[in-house]
């Protein structure tokens, strides 16, 4: 058995980011990304394509999934691709905040921007602080 760590930013109740009511607060993609400003909204679908690939697109999707599966990223980097700085800074603002699970690697699957994992084989859990997961991330940015 080889445990390995998925991230995933979660609200209150559990739910990520791209869910309905995660939080009025939540930016829209105008201010996660000011280049997208003014952009028709084909054109700022396409953006968001290329930026938050849907898993679908982003890989095959893996066979079997069950109900218990949930999104989230197999590494930082990932999810410094994924969310804008100014969102990872911040997230509680947005009424969020950072988990980290470690779980077998049975259960994840990586794709090239995220990752599936099973939620109900996660056997630690973890909310990351601000000081945690900067000690994670900052080699990787310029906060």
């Amino acid at each position: 058995m080889s445990l390995v760590t998925v991230l995933r930013i979660i609200n209150s109740e559990g739910r990520g980011f791209y869910h309905d009511g995660f939080d009025k607060n939540f930016p829209d993609a105008t201010e996660w990304f000011p280049e997208t400003t003014g952009l028709a909204k084909f054109e700022l679908a396409d953006y968001m394509q290329k930026k938050h690939p849907h898993i679908v697109f982003d890989e095959r999707q893996q066979e079997n999934q069950n109900t218990d599966c949930m999104f989230g990223f197999s590494d930082a980097q990932q999810m410094i691709d994924w969310f804008p700085e100014s969102v990872l800074k911040d997230v509680t603002r947005f009424g969020g905040k950072i988990m980290m699970y470690k779980l077998d690697e049975q259960y994840v699957t990586k794709y090239p921007a995220q990752c599936i994992f099973d939620i109900s084989k996660v056997e630690f859990a973890k909310e990351l602080n601000l000081m945690e997961f900067m000690d994670l991330v900052e080699p990787m940015l310029n906060f």
